[in-house]
């Protein structure tokens, strides 16, 4: 059985976080989610076969 480990990264900044990681790394957002409208995102960038996790 093969199982899929994914580091989740603390963010502080969402505007700074998306420019750095899908602007500057050339990132993908592959989804986001929020509990709620003023809720902290939790989302998914990957890039070449490789994902992480990044939670505020």
């Amino acid at each position: 059985m093969t199982q899929r480990i994914f580091s989740t990264l603390r963010i502080t900044d969402e505007a700074r976080t998306r420019q750095f990681y899908l602007d500057g790394l050339g990132f993908a957002l592959d989804w986001e989610h929020r509990f709620g409208p003023d809720y902290p995102v939790f989302m998914q960038v990957s890039k070449e076969g490789l994902a992480t996790r990044l939670s505020e």
